[in-house]
């Protein structure tokens, strides 16, 4: 498999993932951070990527993308849904990132972690101009929109679209934004909400200030 904007990647099948038919492509409007709960390392995104894979013991989960400090690996193409976020799988694009939730800002900023996400920004640069989406954190209100956005384009929901044009969320907002599903109307979810990756302190605004820097060619 060749990945369309980021061809140099390596590639692990993910064992559960959702077929998409080009006759009916699905529409990306979420560029969604998860947290691996795992070491940042060499070797992680590899690891978590061959976990993924592997029938005999992988998770009802997987990603498009796990990244580490040294390595991104591609696991689901971008055209087809992967097992990461629950009441978003349709509207997202999902990357796994080596690290904590637990982390405060400054574990995820430091020497030993800022490699990675720098090579986060990179590909959620490349991923932003793929998708034809900008470079900004979405607010609950946004992420809401979105949501209702995926539904009425899958049939599920009527209305008119919000014209939205996306932008980048974490798994801990998604799911905060599903929790309060009547605030936001929206159908009661039928999803698992429990996630709270990639932590309240995640330095969101600092990974789209690095990837707004990032040189496209």
């Amino acid at each position: 498999m060749t990945h369309p904007f980021a061809p140099e990647l390596p590639f692990v099948q993910a064992a559960h993932w959702t077929y998409v038919s080009p006759l009916r492509p699905r529409f990306v409007s979420i560029l969604e951070c998860h947290s691996m709960e795992a070491p940042d390392k060499p070797g992680t995104a590899l690891g978590v990527a061959k976990w993924f894979a592997n029938p005999r013991i992988a998770p009802q989960a997987s990603a498009h993308v796990c990244i580490d400090q040294t390595a991104t690996v591609c696991c689901v193409e971008p055209e087809h849904v992967s097992w990461a976020c629950g009441m978003e799988n349709w509207d997202s694009y999902s990357l796994e990132l080596a690290g904590r939730a637990a982390w405060l800002a400054a574990d995820w900023l430091s020497e030993a972690n800022t490699p990675m996400l720098g090579l986060a920004a990179v590909h959620i640069a490349k991923a932003s101009r793929y998708f034809g989406m900008p470079l900004q954190a979405l607010t609950d209100d946004d992420v809401a929109a979105l949501a209702r956005d995926g539904l009425i384009r899958r049939g599920k929901l009527a209305g008119a679209l919000s014209g939205h044009p996306g932008g980048v969320s974490t798994h801990m907002q998604t799911n905060r934004v599903w929790k309060n599903w009547d605030l936001h109307g929206l159908p009661k979810p039928t999803g698992d909400l429990s996630h709270s990756d990639p932590g309240v302190t995640f330095p969101l605004d600092a990974l789209l200030d690095m990837a707004q820097r990032v040189p496209l060619p």
